[in-house]
């Protein structure tokens, strides 16, 4: 027993006697450290828990004091508890002080006391040296060290030991060393402030790592405002932070993930990153050529609220994320930038998910940036520049069901290239679901694309930077989508989206007018959307201007919005070409009459050669209002006869007439008209069926009928919907 007993302590003592001979050289060595002529070195010497004001419990045997080097280093398969009891209230207060804290190969715990009726503890460590070497906290100090502090409350009752304060930290120092900080109860305080300095790093030559788990009555403040934050300070050093559980992490000063090595900076589970700073660009992912820095904000309640601006990608690579309902908020208007000369990379998806930066955005320069906004993430900005500079290029892409990116304080300017710089790309990219919302103007300058394709952009304008002339000499890419403009400056195709005039529109809302100035194209997977509310052009009934020709194809979509019914005797002028008009909708010849959506009200539509008006204007005339369209007998009501009449017919495809099965007048009797049949089934006085099996299905029958003509049937198309604020503040 007793030689088993000596194999298992031999190499702890031979370790820590040659900590103890270290510590001695360093004592010789003290005034060029900093430390004063009256400092000891004080190393933990129980091998399990204890109280730190028990000399007992140190070597040499005496309690550290203010001027005094305190070490553990135990062994890191060695946990124990350190104890800072507080003070009853006619005892002094319950503070602790030493010089300088060392933690190495150990796994220990800070912790209070299980005492009843004393107050909360704090520990300080004095030193005022905030340079790299010989500064006030460092874990992980050499090569192979495997060190954590732990600050939690160990036990039930008494009092917490509520705060460690240091003027500098180092978490993971050494080469290959490994240091870990996690505060689970108190707090953690960095309060130097000399311009410079790295204050807390995390991550110089070793890794680090910083856990915050103890919720809102903990964390770890930065306090000092003229400094540096830095994770991964060196080439060969990693940084990691967890802020989770509601925990909150303060920043007064510079924060840096990833300065020269790697950065990974993570808020979690309702935790807060708060961050604001007096010196220079405060918050930067992937700082310097050759690191990485990586921040995520993720899950619903966890934020990060910064009054100072974001670089994401500045000489290194930098990445932002921001899922789950997590919210990055810019308190002042800043400059922000995606890509400086590195890479940037920011992605905001899920519901809840945003972004605020109430300044400028910056996507690309002289690197690369990209901007994905996806499934539900949000995106707010007060003016935007996305391109890029000599071989540099910016890109945003907005796609997925509610997706959007709000650009509320000035222009969107897409490729605008710089006085001195070679051209570089720009894009911007709407896919379906995705919203941009640009109320003054979007800018597409010579480098620069707008790809439309399905989702929707809302904008003052599409033109360009050059007062003279305007009109945009990008690229404008509209492959599918919905456009919501009044003015284009320059020609368009409109390959297979919407063209809604006005910058918002939908029921319920004021109708508007687009100018085009140049030719409008529009192909045959594409439509014109006119909403009419009344008889005023530009302010109750849309209204587009072609300042060049108009050729049409694709389909025109009326509706009528504010509860307005016109008479026959009006009429509405909805395009006017100052050249002409060539083509034909697919959905209505001239001359023909268009059913709106709802089966039952329907214009004459009049345009190019043959109007019965001017030829280069699109004019709706003889509104009819049929309260009963799919009433194919015509006996005021809606039922099985009818459906007879129109399965009888069903097929016809040139100039049918309403008895035999056409409800929404387009000269045919295809499924559209079983639908509009199906929706006003029972509409009149309906005469009883023996055998009436009430209103078929368009699965069970006109699939059916379809399939035997070998014709294919489509579903009804939607109505026009507005577009809906998301109600993000």
């Amino acid at each position: 027993m007793k030689d088993l007993l000596m194999t298992a302590i031999s190499p702890m003592v031979c370790r820590r006697a040659t900590n103890y001979l270290l510590m001695l050289l360093v004592l010789s060595f003290g005034a060029s450290a900093g430390m004063t002529a009256s400092a000891a070195v004080h190393t933990w010497a129980s091998l399990g828990d204890g109280t730190y004001s028990n000399a007992s419990n140190w070597f040499p045997a005496t309690a550290p004091g203010a001027n005094d080097f305190v070490t553990f280093e135990i062994g890191f398969d060695n946990p124990y508890s350190v104890r800072f009891p507080g003070k009853r209230s006619f005892e002094p207060p319950g503070d602790y002080f030493a010089s300088h804290l060392r933690v190495r190969d150990s796994n220990l715990t800070f912790t209070g006391t299980t005492q009843s009726f004393v107050s909360t503890s704090t520990y300080t460590i004095t030193s005022t040296v905030q340079a790299e070497v010989n500064r006030g906290v460092i874990i992980g100090l050499s090569v192979g060290d495997q060190s954590s502090l732990t600050l939690r409350h160990v036990g039930s009752g008494g009092s917490i030991l509520a705060r460690v304060n240091t003027m500098a930290a180092t978490i993971g120092d050494g080469p290959g060393s490994e240091g870990t900080l996690n505060v689970a109860t108190g707090a953690f305080f960095v309060t130097g402030s000399e311009f410079g300095q790295r204050q807390f790093i995390v991550g110089s030559h070793g890794r680090g790592v910083v856990n915050l788990t103890g919720g809102s009555a903990s964390g770890v403040n930065v306090s000092g405002s003229n400094s540096t934050t830095s994770l991964g300070r060196y080439a060969d050093g990693v940084g990691e932070v967890n802020v989770g559980n509601g925990s909150i992490w303060t920043n007064r000063n510079q924060l840096w993930v990833g300065e020269n090595g790697v950065g990974k900076f993570t808020v979690k589970e309702g935790g807060d990153l708060v961050t604001s700073s007096n010196a220079g660009n405060s918050n930067i992912i992937g700082v310097f050529a050759g690191s990485s820095g990586d921040v995520t904000v993720t899950g619903a309640g966890s934020s990060w609220l910064t009054s100072n601006a974001i670089q994401v990608g500045n000489a290194g690579s930098g990445r932002l994320t921001i899922n789950r309902g997590g919210t990055v908020d810019g308190s002042a208007p800043t400059i922000n930038t995606v890509g400086g000369s590195g890479h940037g990379d920011v992605t905001i998806t899920d519901p809840g998910s945003n972004w605020v930066a109430r300044g400028t955005l910056f996507v690309g320069s002289t690197g690369t940036g990209r901007v994905s906004v996806l499934n539900g993430g949000y995106l707010f900005t007060g003016s935007a520049r996305v391109g890029g500079l000599d071989a540099g290029s910016g890109e945003v892409v907005v796609g997925g069901k509610y997706s959007e990116w709000d650009v509320l304080g000035g222009s969107l300017e897409i490729g605008y290239v710089e006085s001195g710089f070679g051209v570089a790309p720009g894009t911007v990219t709407i896919n379906t679901g995705g919203l941009v919302f640009v109320p003054l103007d979007v800018d597409l300058d010579s480098s620069g694309t707008l790809r439309l394709n399905g989702g929707t952009l809302a904008t003052g304008s599409i033109g360009s930077r050059d007062l003279a002339s305007q009109r945009f000499e990008g690229k404008f890419d509209w492959i599918s989508g919905k456009l919501h403009t009044n003015f284009i400056y320059g020609s368009v195709v409109n390959q297979g989206g919407v063209l809604s005039p006005g910058v918002l529109a939908g029921p319920g809302v004021v109708a508007g007018r687009t100018t085009i100035d140049g030719h409008y194209t529009q192909q045959a997977a594409a439509a014109l959307e006119i909403e009419i509310g009344g008889v005023t052009r530009e302010g109750e009934y849309d209204f587009v201007y072609v300042e060049g020709a108009a050729t049409i194809a694709g389909e025109l979509q009326l509706s009528l919005i504010n509860n307005f019914m016109p008479t026959a005797d009006q009429t509405f002028t909805i395009l006017d070409s100052l050249n002409s008009i060539t083509g034909s909708f697919s959905n209505v010849l001239n001359g023909q009459r268009l059913t709106m959506p709802n089966g039952m009200d329907s214009f004459q539509v009049n345009y190019g050669p043959g109007s019965l008006f001017d030829p280069n204007r699109i004019v709706l005339s003889n509104f009819a209002h049929d309260f009963i369209a799919a009433d194919f007998d015509e006996d005021g009501d809606v039922d099985d006869d009818d459906l007879s009449l129109w399965r009888n017919n069903f097929g016809t495809a040139n100039n049918a007439d309403h008895r035999q099965g056409d409800a929404d007048h387009d000269l045919d009797v295809d499924g559209n008209d079983f639908l509009l049949w199906q929706r006003q089934y029972g509409l009149g006085v309906i005469q009883p069926k023996a055998a009436s099996g009430g209103i078929p299905e368009p699965t069970s029958l006109l699939l059916g009928m379809a399939a035997g003509l070998g014709i294919v049937v489509t579903a009804q198309r939607a109505g026009k919907h507005s577009i809906k604020r998301c109600g993000r503040n």
